[in-house]
């Protein structure tokens, strides 16, 4: 018996609640996840005796010690290269995925942005346009998966299993409306072509007609 019944959705959202079957389907991923990091490690470590386990199909047993986790989630990586003053600026910024990784190569590369934060927690500084003081701060904090499994995409684990959510575009593009702007069209969620490095064995970061991580909004 497992230490937990099932994955939840990241901080228990409801969202998943709105859409049948989409439960059930993102604990299955999740817990293939978990099990495909795990058979990852086993020729890495001495007898296969891989410290990480699925807890929704193993139990270690004793008592379960729980602890606050301290971070301040600004990436280390920003004042480590450029100093406090310009890491501040940069983290702002819009960076071309050429920058992510040297692999990522090609003009779609050069186009598409991404902004230079840890996952898990990133944010969008609005500033009055005429005095550039800080007027709000959006923060996030779900895994692009989590967006990409409420709009429908089936997504491909290291080893190539597809899973396949159901989904309801309706209801992200209601969303971002709420949580973003008004004025966002289900169009501008949509990559309109494949988000894809020049080197041909790379798989695309982002397939045409599934949902843009990357987008505008």
């Amino acid at each position: 018996m497992g230490l937990v019944q099932r994955f939840d959705p990241p901080g228990h959202l409801p969202d998943f609640y709105r859409i049948p079957g989409q439960l059930e389907q993102w604990h299955e991923a999740v817990s293939c996840w978990f099990d495909e990091a795990r058979d990852l490690q086993k020729n890495r470590v001495p007898d296969g005796r891989v410290p990480f386990f699925n807890p929704t199909t193993f139990d270690p047993g004793g008592p379960v010690l729980e602890q606050d986790i301290t971070w301040n989630a600004f990436p280390k990586e920003l004042p480590r290269l450029y100093g406090r003053e310009r890491a501040l600026q940069e983290a702002e910024m819009l960076w071309p995925l050429t920058r992510y990784a040297p692999r990522f190569t090609g003009g779609i590369m050069k186009r598409t942005l991404y902004r230079p934060l840890n996952e898990y927690c990133e944010w969008h500084v609005v500033r009055d346009p005429n005095t550039s003081n800080i007027k709000k701060v959006v923060f996030t904090s779900e895994p692009p998966e989590y967006w990409q499994a409420m709009f429908g995409d089936t997504l491909k684990t290291d080893e190539g299993r597809e899973l396949k959510f159901e989904g309801d575009r309706d209801l992200v593009l209601k969303l971002y409306r709420e949580l973003v702007s008004d004025e966002v069209e289900l169009d501008d969620l949509v990559a309109s072509e494949d988000i894809v490095s020049e080197d041909p064995d790379e798989e695309p970061l982002v397939r045409e007609g599934c949902y843009n991580p990357y987008n505008k909004c």
